[in-house]
């Protein structure tokens, strides 16, 4: 059983290629739907194919089943959402066997009926450290820069952030008051302020979990930064 991947896609027109998108746009909502699908239901129960599986979307614009890349482990996992900001694009997510499977993707828009159409993904499972932004630079459809996830003295919570500060203002209210709630005693030797770097926020997460280990706390921590 594989650890699964979720991960987002966001496919976009270049210059030209608005009607592309428009074509590809129909074309897996076409799979999403059983009446429009052009697949025989018996035809995929015979071949044990699940009605989400990625390697649909090859094989629903012309690619032979024993073409699809071998990297297609993956299932769609939401609805297919036509989105006009920042530009016209279309967003779907998959959860993807161990990491994520760009290379359908990358396939996909390989074929000549898509050769103006371009995307970025964002993944993440935390199991094998998986986490990637390839929009982090320019944040045109995934803004994200870190991710959180801890549980302690009752209290549990994750988010997601687009910058260090939002990560360093929410680890002071929601980590460092938090433990000082508990344990006044705790002062940090580590103060974290907008112009602290992420390495400074690794720090300050062992500090916090030394003290609360010392304490016979039982602690879990998990700060994450999305590689681009």
């Amino acid at each position: 059983m594989p650890n699964w991947c979720y991960s987002r896609y966001a496919i976009y027109a270049k210059e030209g290629g608005e009607q592309q998108l428009r074509n590809l746009y129909m074309r897996i909502q076409s799979i999403r739907d059983e009446k429009l699908s052009p697949f025989d239901p018996k035809y995929l129960k015979d071949e044990g194919i699940s009605s989400g599986w990625l390697g649909l979307l090859l094989m629903a614009n012309g690619v032979e089943k024993g073409d699809v890349t071998e990297e297609c482990r993956g299932f769609l996992s939401s609805t297919i959402d036509w989105e006009t900001k920042p530009v016209n694009h279309i967003t779907f997510s998959s959860d993807d066997a161990w990491g994520p499977k760009y290379e359908v993707i990358n396939q996909l828009l390989d074929l000549p009926q898509y050769n103006k159409l371009a995307y970025e993904y964002i993944a993440e499972e935390c199991g094998n450290e998986v986490w990637v932004n390839t929009d982090k630079k320019t944040k045109r459809f995934f803004p994200e820069e870190f991710h959180m996830d801890y549980e302690f003295l009752g209290h549990c919570d994750e988010g997601y952030f687009n910058n260090i500060r939002e990560l360093v203002d929410y680890f002071n209210i929601h980590i460092v008051m938090a433990v000082q709630a508990d344990y006044p005693e705790f002062k940090p030797k580590i103060m974290l302020t907008h112009s602290s770097n992420f390495n400074d926020v690794l720090a300050a997460q062992d500090e916090v979990e030394d003290f609360l280990t010392e304490q016979g706390i039982e602690v879990f921590m998990s700060i994450n930064e999305y590689d681009c």
